[in-house]
């Protein structure tokens, strides 16, 4: 009995020495683990600190929602006022002035101008081409569109075709192309021939001041400044007619075309 029992205690102590050396080749590394187990809050203090980091979380979340939908909605409400705004605005212009504005897509220096493309997609077109918001341009591009205007020799029927936007129309133009296009051929000749008092089928500089003093009422009995006669040479050639007449022959010419610049101002008023 006395061997028997030696012998399981021998036994049992030779395994538990497996045992234990197995552990301790264990051990490097089960050090980490038990570093990082100590770090570990107790079981106590864990459901206190998730509560903690919940609340500040969810309160996070709450507010960045809150000051979110703030935003939006002051966002919207500015939306909405400047809609309004706009809305009220456009009622107030005339029907040629919110086309302008509708197919208008190039700005420079805060104002409007429509291009070419959209002058012609105005005159044919019931709607602007989609864009997402108008072009701003600068001073170079002002520069390049001038570079690349064709002069008056080089112009053709296609202009505004080949142009497209390459150019920009102001709202006056915008107006003066629309009278060119819906003014019939027979109206222009009926003006052109009211200041064509002599019948050479040319509007000359005596002629011209004519129309700036009917238009203008500033101009009377022909006395324009040094800048406005500069003007006058530029846009005519030749020599003033005053140089080429007599005192006495403008006054007769003046007498006798008084009749004619008195129809000439009532078809002014009429048109």
């Amino acid at each position: 009995d006395i061997f028997h029992c030696a012998v399981i205690v021998f036994w049992r102590m030779s395994t538990f020495g497996k045992i234990a050396n197995r552990v301790l080749n264990l051990a490097p590394n089960l050090r980490p683990l038990q570093r990082n187990l100590h770090r570990l809050p107790s079981a106590k203090s864990v459901p206190k600190n998730y509560t903690k980091y919940l609340v500040f979380v969810g309160g996070g979340l709450t507010a960045l929602i809150c000051t979110n939908y703030l935003k939006s909605e002051r966002l919207n409400a500015a939306f909405r006022m400047r809609k309004t705004e706009e809305e009220n605005m456009l009622k107030k212009l005339t029907s040629r002035e919110r086309r302008f504005i509708k197919f208008a897509s190039v700005e420079y220096r805060g104002q409007l101008y429509m291009t070419p493309q959209d002058f012609l997609d105005s005159v044919v077109e019931q709607e602007p081409r989609p864009r997402l918001k108008r072009r701003v341009l600068v001073d170079q591009d002002l520069q390049l569109i001038k570079d690349n205007t064709p002069p008056l020799k080089k112009g053709t029927k296609m202009l505004f075709r080949t142009l497209r936007d390459r150019g920009i129309v102001s709202y006056t133009e915008y107006l003066f192309l629309l009278s060119v296009l819906t003014k019939p051929i027979s109206g222009f000749r009926i003006a052109f021939n009211m200041f064509d008092t002599d019948g050479n089928h040319r509007v000359e500089k005596d002629e011209f001041l004519v129309i700036l003093r009917i238009l203008g009422g500033t101009f009377k009995q022909h006395k324009v400044d040094e800048e406005t006669r500069k003007l006058m040479e530029r846009i005519f050639s030749g020599v003033w007619q005053g140089k080429r007449r007599p005192k006495e022959d403008r006054d007769k010419k003046q007498a006798k075309e008084e009749p004619i610049r008195r129809a000439q101002v009532m078809y002014i008023a009429v048109v």
